[in-house]
């Protein structure tokens, strides 16, 4: 009945009420609404698929099975599918109510399901962002993924504890799934939308808005309030349409086609109905008295990625991308043309700029930017496809989301031996289960078993199915090797010179990062390989919707010293990248039109504004400079053979006079902007990167010899400085963030060396630490977000993790490519090229669940209980050196992060104010860094003492401990009972002598979490800070927190007399050392800081994390008797 309540008044059951009389109409809506009030409509099959006549004798391959249901036997079978990925699922038909969800659905309450794209067919009706690009290719599905996305939901991350769906239905016969939606425009000028209209193919949206809270402990879902309408106060409910004519975008004789809407407001049901009228001119959506009509916004849901953009036409046909903007308040979604504009209306502090990804399965620094989040920008969403905001903003530090996850039911159990050890890490180990034999095996796989991750939660970490098949997830291997199943893996370059020198470049094009052999075999492979043909076919999209956009303009960060326009380059550079391969695969001219547009523009002879002429690319800040490089680079190599002999010479022209030069003038008359020639880390990576792709790309068509003259530099400097980025251990020199940006520069500058010119000259093997890197990234990898700990950087437009693909071939690491293969920004060029078919197994297989990184400029560990349930424990922390960090980490001696129930507990504010005065002036004790809250150790999960900052000058000793537990093949995974790890650090030089040592370990098989500070003889105050986003209540030594409908109880064990928790601010002490004048601190909202109080004196402080298990008491768990930190060892707690 809640099915059929539902669908009152949407679908085809609207278009038979239009044929009712008004007696009949009436007492249909009084039918509806004693349903509605009955059956309320929550679940994701309350919407029918539109005209679905899914019949047993159907031809449809999206069927339902056949059915002898008699309930309506004069209608079709209207059904929806209740299924859950690898869940048993149900046909429906109308009028039958699905199951209603549990009361407390615990870890199952955030399971969704992935879209899939819909079967393309004729799509020449639908207006294309360009009528030069066509739409991107499709990829195949079964059936059933064409079911999951009729039963796609979109999870809107709004605030704390706020989150949100919006149901798609598709016809499984449409065209493409496009949703078409009428805007308004106020006396401003200002355009946002309100109205869904037309389009035979989608049947109806639905929006609703939980908010979990005390008084609706069970997240009673709210119906969003329909949008800037002329009927004030309404609630949007359901939306359905149809027309009298189906070219709703075509030009001709004009037609009325009525679109209609049904409404709530309060507990009267009431539609809504306009028209327009479709003039002989052809322009579309002329105004109304009643609505005022401006224009029409296209939704997309995306062919490859189930992500929805969002696009209004003008009269004059040129299309426009729309923002979009969450009211964090009054729980309204706004679709705006400048967002700029609508929050000077209705005041920023309000609205959050938002995007609406359907599915989290985008990557760093794309179109979909991430709602707010100050914690770790999904690596590359749109959903880190444009992983964050520039760096001034005020994003929360962590996402609230609500994972597309699975259920991951515990089964098989690993053992290990316990044993202790301080400075050794976790060896790698073998498997119990062998790795698929053979290319029969690997195409078999690939076959049936296609991409392992089901999808990806809203952190974009991936989900796996529940399951045990030995033969896919064997060990991480190679099949093809040794000569053996060819076919499998790339031809060998046939490039191979005797004395490789970086100006003896090959003879064909391209040159960089992918050679002409390797795009003679991408068909083959993009065919054959799962993954392949999903970052193709994600490729392909992001060219297409790139393409209908204006080239990237000149926006500029904070100032041109400041972040510059950083952002701008790395976005043509991501352009480019995928108009290069657009047109290498499809041959299409359009790609290289598309190109010259882009390129044209950056170099500043478009006649378009485009920096400082001369300086267009703006050494003030030379990433700027080194990406604009790379980025003509690509361009100029890739696309060499389409370019007219004049637009080699401008492209050219640019790389010399606004990149290499400059890079020139750094190396040979020391120029103020190359101070980063010294630099360990991104800097260094990046520039000389940038520089030297420019140079080879160009040798031998360079007059001016300054492309062999820069190489002679770049080349040895690399070596020196951006190799050493990793330390002895793996680790990154500056953040688990930056990562990201130095080992795609050197990644992108090592490749391009090798299939250029054939050798690295030492960039890939001076520094022996470098295979470890890829390690580092998988174990700072938690189930929510990276540690990330320290600065988390710009937007990751083009920097992605597909350096492990590079890494995995080279340093014969196949755990990399099988870890990264199933991150979301995977889909990129580089993958393409970089990534070697021939892997085979699981990444997850033998890997040890836990890590001591041991070298001291950083010193941590990380644990875990699975490397495939998102919803595990995951527990990090760090010790090491305060300095060293390229003014990118912060005083945060002893800061934890943990993960537990698919949400961040305990989790880090993010970057400071990027472009504030002092930020990154230097690590020196009194420098104006430490007086912003983000980067003090009051801004830290960790102990502050007398409110004072941690002493630069810090230097802890470690300790780590294991029972070195390792996860077998089946991603089902039970933690042995006598399973642990522990890690702990002497911080008294943090402190200037007070004695204090900190400990984190788990207990009880990894089932709680035991965070331990033994003080001696403090001589001041200390304070326990830990930030979270939970809902925090407090009583006397117990804390409960509540987060995401999940519960964890923190204890304080055996609290001495007055010692308590209690709540804070996130912002600093008030007296504080004052911060640069004119300088205020970023606020950090939906933050609470839970706190204990020490008076002078020595103590044995033990915080216990319990999470909440069904039928179990507060109280019920009883730890095991105190240990002093100096006598921990994987035994020592039973």
């Amino acid at each position: 009945m809640a099915h059929f309540a539902s669908t009152c008044f949407t679908g085809a059951a609207l278009r038979w009420f239009e044929s009712l009389d008004d007696e009949t109409q009436d007492n249909w809506k009084l039918l509806s609404r004693a349903l509605l009030a009955k059956y309320p409509a929550t679940y994701r099959e309350d919407i029918v698929p539109m005209e679905s006549t899914l019949t047993s004798s159907g031809g449809n391959t999206s069927q339902p099975p056949a059915q002898s249901t008699t309930a309506y036997p004069d209608q079709p079978i209207l059904a929806s599918y209740t299924g859950k990925g690898d869940m048993p699922g149900a046909w429906l038909p109308m009028g039958t109510a699905p199951p209603p969800p549990p009361k407390n659905p615990d870890l199952t309450s955030n399971i969704t399901i992935p879209a899939a794209p819909l079967p393309r067919t004729n799509s020449t009706q639908l207006r294309q962002p360009s009528a030069a690009f066509p739409p991107a290719p499709m990829p195949s599905r079964s059936s059933a993924n064409i079911v999951s996305l009729v039963n796609s939901i979109i999870k809107l991350n709004l605030t704390g504890t706020h989150r949100g769906r919006i149901n798609v239905r598709c016809d499984l016969s449409s065209e493409d799934g496009y949703i078409a939606r009428k805007i308004t425009k106020e006396s401003s000028g200002l355009l946002f939308g309100f109205h869904v209209v037309t389009k035979s193919g989608i049947d109806a949206l639905q929006v609703e808005f939980t908010q979990p809270s005390e008084k609706l402990p069970d997240s009673k879902p709210h119906i969003f309030k329909l949008l800037n309408s002329s009927a004030t106060g309404f609630e949007f409910l359901g939306i359905t349409w149809f027309e009298r004519q189906p070219n709703y975008l075509g030009k001709g004789p004009g037609h009325t086609a009525y679109s209609h809407l049904t409404a709530v407001k309060g507990k009267e049901a009431h539609e809504l109905e306009t028209s327009y009228e479709n003039k002989d001119d052809g322009s579309y959506g002329d105004h109304d008295s009643d609505f005022n009509i401006v224009g029409k916004e296209i939704w997309r849901v995306s062919q490859t990625d189930g992500s929805i953009s969002g696009w209004w036409s003008d009269y004059g046909g040129q299309l426009h991308e729309l923002e979009f903007a969450v009211c964090l308040h009054d729980k309204e979604i706004y679709f705006v043309s400048d967002y700029g504009e609508f929050a000077k209306l209705y005041g920023p502090s309000s609205y959050t700029r938002a995007s609406l990804p359907l599915l989290a399965m985008t990557t760093p620094g794309d179109s979909h930017e991430k709602l707010a989040n100050n914690g770790t920008p999904p690596p590359n969403l749109e959903a880190a496809r444009e992983v964050g905001q520039r760096q001034g903003s005020s994003r929360k530090w962590l996402t609230i989301g609500v994972p597309i996850a699975l259920v991951i039911v515990a089964g098989a159990v690993v053992g290990g031996v316990l044993g202790s050890r301080s400075s050794k890490k976790s060896s790698s180990g073998s498997s119990s289960s062998d790795g698929v034999n053979g290319a029969s095996g690997l195409e078999s796989i690939k076959t049936d078993v296609g991409m392992f991750a089901t999808a990806t939660n809203s952190h974009t970490v991936p989900v796996y199915p529940s399951t045990t098949n030995a033969a896919a997830f064997g060990t991480p291997t190679f099949i093809a090797k040794a000569g053996e199943n060819a076919d499998l893996t790339w031809n060998q370059d046939t490039f191979q010179p005797a004395t490789p020198a970086p100006t003896n470049v090959r003879p064909d094009r391209p040159r960089l990062v992918a050679p002409a052999y390797k795009w003679e075999q991408l068909s083959k492979f993009v065919a054959s390989d799962p993954y392949m043909k999903q970052w193709n076919d994600t490729i392909m999209a992001d060219a297409q919707k790139w393409g209908a956009m204006d080239p990237v303009p000149y926006d500029i960060d904070g100032g041109l010293g400041k972040s510059g326009v950083l952002d701008v380059a790395r976005q043509v550079k991501q352009r480019i990248k995928a108009f290069a391969y657009a047109y290498r695969v499809t041959g299409q001219t359009m790609w290289v039109d598309r190109a010259w547009k882009e390129l044209n523009n950056a170099s500043g002879q478009s006649g378009a504004s485009f920096g400082e002429a001369g300086n267009n690319w703006n050494t003030a800040h030379f990433l700027d400079v080194a990406e604009f490089t790379a980025a003509f680079a690509v361009g100029y190599d890739w696309l060499y053979d389409a370019w007219t002999d004049q637009q080699k010479q401008t492209i050219r022209t640019a790389i010399v006079t606004l990149g290499l030069q400059f890079g020139l003038e750094v190396y040979t008359n020391n120029a103020a902007y190359g101070w980063w020639t010294t630099a360990h880390g991104n800097w260094n990576c990046v520039c000389n990167g940038g520089l030297t792709m420019g140079a080879l790309a160009i040798l031998g068509d360079d007059t001016t010899n300054t492309a062999s003259r820069i190489l002679n530099y770049t080349i040895p400097n690399a070596v020196a400085n951006c190799a050493q980025g990793a330390t002895s251990d793996g680790s990154w020199t500056e953040t688990a963030n930056y990562w990201y940006f130095g080992t795609t520069s050197h990644a992108e500058m090592a490749s391009s060396l090798l299939t250029a010119t054939g050798s690295s000259y030492g960039l890939m093997d001076s520094n022996p630490s470098f295979a470890l890197t890829g390690l580092y990234h998988m174990y700072v990898s938690g189930n929510q977000q990276l540690f990330d700990y320290g600065d988390h950087g710009p937007n990751k437009y083009s920097a992605t993790a597909n350096a492990m693909f590079l890494h995995s071939t080279e340093f014969q690491k196949p755990e990399y490519a099988l870890f990264q293969r199933d991150r979301p920004d995977a889909a990129e060029p580089w993958s393409m090229f970089w990534y070697d078919p021939a892997v085979s197994g699981a990444y997850w297989n033998g890997l040890a669940l836990d890590h001591y990184f041991e070298d001291t400029a950083d010193s941590w560990a990380s644990m875990r209980t699975s490397w495939t349930d998102v919803n595990g424990w995951f527990v990090a922390m760090k010790a090491g050196a305060l300095t060293g960090h390229a003014s990118h980490g912060n005083l945060d001696g002893g800061d934890f992060v943990i993960d537990y129930a698919g949400v961040r507990w305990a989790g880090e504010l993010g970057s400071g104010d990027y472009i504030a005065d002092g930020y990154f002036t230097s690590e020196a004790q009194d420098s104006p860094r430490w007086t912003y809250y983000r980067t003090r150790t009051e801004g830290q999960n960790t102990l502050v003492v007398n409110e004072e900052n941690q002493l630069v000058t810090a230097a802890p000793t470690c300790k780590f401990a294991s029972s070195d537990t390792r996860q077998e093949s089946s991603t089902v995974f039970n933690v042995p009972s006598d399973s642990t790890a522990m890690f702990t650090t002497d911080l008294t030089t943090n402190y200037g002598g007070t004695a204090i040592k900190r400990g984190i370990r788990f207990l009880a098989g990894r089932t709680r979490v035991l965070l331990q500070d033994d003080i001696t003889n403090a001589a001041q105050q200390v304070q326990w800070r830990m930030h979270t986003n939970a809902t925090v209540a407090v009583n006397g030594p117990m804390a409960t927190l509540t987060l995401e409908d999940k519960t964890m109880y923190v204890h304080i064990l055996d609290a001495p007399t007055g010692v308590a928790f209690e709540t804070l601010p996130a912002q600093r002490y008030a007296g504080d050392p004052a911060m640069p004048a004119g300088m205020t601190d970023q606020p950090n909202p939906g933050v609470t800081v839970l706190a204990i109080n020490l008076q002078p004196g020595t103590y044995n402080l033990q915080v216990l994390f319990d999470p909440m298990w069904s039928g179990q008491d507060a109280v019920d768990y009883k730890p095991p008797t105190m240990v002093p930190i100096d006598q921990w060892s994987a035994t020592s707690h039973g």
